[in-house]
């Protein structure tokens, strides 16, 4: 990696970052610009800024880059080598933050969450109470009023709720580009995928949810399948087979959702 420092500036610039191609995908990639930015906090530098090409967007992504630059251009316009083609992207480089540590911090807050969670009393166990046994939902429940029904029709044919989201999602489980989504990402295989990916879904855990009727409409399945293709193209380059199977089983997701319509229909007012 070649950074350059604007110490007038309090800025730097990502020149060049390349690592290996036998050695991607093992996190040093992300270990060497941790190292680059806790060396920016020593030199009192406040944010990075990179142009970025097309393959290199995903990697700078999950490194904190964001396209949207919040430094006033005033501040960097000059400093910088400009590259036709690139996307401009910036970092900003807080000194509160350890970056050398982010992955023991994260595991370390983990457990003191779950450590707290479990002093409190009943909830190891989850009970299979409905919103209705919460009492300000009972009382509205208790003056009349209904929610709404859903009616779905998927590829023509008229089903429950249930039926639909269970048919939408055994389609997308089968589809011959869903084999990275079957079980979630191993930490074996990418170290620092969690520490990239916040909200990680695999196709096991929208089973798991299914089977627990976790999912009340199709949207709330549809979300979580396009969440599960987003996280894949973030953590991968767009040149790799995996970046390639979220964009097409997205494609299919997409368009089996335009198969599918839901109608909320109310019941009648109860008579007084």
């Amino acid at each position: 990696i070649t950074y350059r420092p604007v110490s007038s500036q309090r800025l730097a610039e990502i020149v060049f970052c390349a690592v290996s191609l036998s050695h991607q995908v093992q996190g040093y990639g992300t270990r060497i610009m941790n190292q680059i930015k806790e060396e920016c906090k020593r030199s009192n530098i406040e944010g990075m800024l990179t142009y970025a090409d097309n393959h290199a967007v995903g990697y700078f992504r999950k490194q904190g880059f964001k396209k949207q630059v919040t430094m006033k251009r005033e501040r960097w316009q000059g400093y910088l080598k400009d590259y036709e083609g690139a996307t401009l992207m910036e970092c900003i480089v807080d000194p509160t933050v350890d970056y050398l540590s982010t992955r023991q911090v994260a595991e370390e807050q983990r457990k003191a969450v779950v450590a707290k969670v479990s002093e409190l009393e009943g909830v190891q166990e989850v009970s299979g109470a409905g919103p209705s046994a919460v009492p300000a939902v009972r009382d509205v429940l208790n003056v009349g009023w209904k929610p709404p029904v859903l009616e779905c029709t998927y590829r023509g044919m008229p089903l429950s709720t249930r039926e639909c989201v269970q048919t939408l999602f055994e389609a997308v489980a089968a589809h011959e580009d869903g084999w990275p989504f079957q079980h979630a990402v191993s930490v074996t295989d990418a170290p620092d995928y969690y520490t990239i990916i916040k909200s990680p879904v695999d196709l096991s855990l929208i089973r798991t949810r299914l089977q627990n009727r976790q999912y009340v409409t199709p949207d709330q399945l549809l979300a979580d399948l396009y969440l599960m293709c987003e996280n894949c193209r973030l953590y991968n380059s767009d040149t790799t087979t995996y970046w390639e199977c979220a964009t097409r089983l997205e494609a299919f997701v997409r368009n089996r959702a335009a198969e599918l319509t839901v109608v909320r229909k109310s019941l009648p007012e109860p008579k007084a």
